[in-house]
């Protein structure tokens, strides 16, 4: 956005929005841009710096349910009410792929953080998980739960995937594997909406019609607490260093909630906008809301902006030239365990020892304060089955 005023929402300046409800809406890595999918089967692209609508394609006969965008903004993809999965050229906005993956509508599309994996997930009760490594790509389905899913999201690593559904479940799954790692159940719940904290350690779901319920998981036994909204909730999000929870309502209402405690932080804000669906950007600045008029509004979350952000770097193996003169010359090279990551702020790519990474590290680009996930410093954090 370099550090331009985000508009109060994107109508602004446009002659049409969306021919209906806002569905689903999604933001590009850094502010660069935004989607939204409506129930006119239609995908608009947003300037976010301007406020204006820069395209606009037909992506569905029918409605659209959900949308996702790639880490490197190169790819959008959309779900539609049939089970067509679609991949589109974020540039050029032409078809990379359609599919019929599922046999009811698509509830939620979801991709990882290092790209290289992608879900959907459907009231069908099923889930498909692609993943590329180089040449190869696999697609798997997941299936477990008893009735719709409504929504999957990956866990910060990118190794493990979250489901909910109606079936009172959310269920972990292991990607390289497809296999359950632990259930959370509460019953008679029909769960709409979840958020996992950006370091691993808190997890927030909503029921249809009845209380956000959060899951603590640093302690051994998962105690759970609830908190009762005033109105039905459109979307949960987890502030960049997990210490707070946003909630946005069906009619505009932006509540903050301390963690763990679900305290409740003053002001309160009411937009008094019917709303149908909700995204948090990357780095946290900005929540878009989707609105059943069509138009998509944003808010600029300005106590937000200074926050310290969670990263999970991404491991490779190379082949890296040995230190000595001598090796070099003679061409020896070794294998070594490569850790990377990039500000969520401005994009700066850092490679990290892995043998020396700090918990925290201040990107030499925007001077954000980076904290390095439990992942990175210890291993894979799983709440045990």
């Amino acid at each position: 956005m370099n550090g331009s005023r985000i508009p109060d929402h994107l109508a602004d300046r446009l002659s049409e929005c969306h021919g209906g409800s806002i569905t689903c809406c999604a933001f590009a890595p850094r502010l660069a841009w935004a989607v939204s999918g409506g129930w006119d089967g239609q995908v608009l692209q947003w300037d976010l710096e301007t406020g204006e609508a820069t395209a606009r394609w037909q992506a569905s006969r029918k409605p659209l349910s959900a949308i996702a965008v790639s880490p490197d903004a190169q790819t959008i993809w959309t779900g539609d009410i049939d089970g067509y999965f679609s991949a589109w050229n974020a540039l050029t906005h032409q078809p990379q792929a359609q599919e019929l993956v599922h046999a009811r509508p698509i509830s939620g599309v979801a991709v990882a953080p290092h790209g290289r994996a992608w879900a959907t997930a459907s009231w069908d009760g099923s889930l498909q998980l692609w993943s590329h490594s180089g040449e190869e790509r696999s697609q798997r389905g997941l299936r477990g739960h008893e009735d719709g899913v409504m929504g999957c999201a990956f866990w910060p690593d990118g190794k493990k995937l979250l489901s909910w559904a109606s079936d009172g479940s959310l269920r972990l799954w292991e990607t390289a594997r497809s296999f359950v790692m632990h259930v959370w159940s509460v019953p008679g719940a029909k769960w709409t909406h979840a958020a996992i904290a950006p370091d691993g350690r808190a997890l927030a779901a909503v029921c249809e019609a009845g209380p956000l319920v959060f899951w603590n998981l640093t302690l051994p036994d998962h105690p759970t607490l609830a908190w009762e909204p005033d109105e039905p909730i459109r979307g949960v999000f987890f502030s960049p260093d997990a210490m707070i929870l946003l909630v946005v309502t069906a009619m505009g209402q932006l509540i903050q909630l301390t963690v763990p405690e679900l305290g409740e932080v003053p002001g309160r804000r009411q937009l008094n906008l019917p709303i149908q669906a909700a995204a948090l950007s990357a780095a946290g600045e900005c929540v878009a809301l989707g609105g059943e008029d069509g138009t998509l509004y944003l808010h600029a979350m300005e106590e937000w902006r200074g926050r310290s952000l969670f990263v999970t770097p991404t491991e490779t193996i190379e082949e890296r030239s040995t230190k000595g003169l001598l090796g070099r010359l003679m061409g020896q090279a070794a294998l070594k365990r490569i850790l990377r990551c990039s500000c969520p702020r401005c994009g700066r790519l850092f490679e990290l020892d892995p043998d020396a990474a700090a918990p925290t590290l201040a990107c030499a680009n925007c001077q954000s304060t980076l904290w390095l996930t439990p992942f990175t410093m210890q291993g894979d954090s799983v709440p045990a089955s």
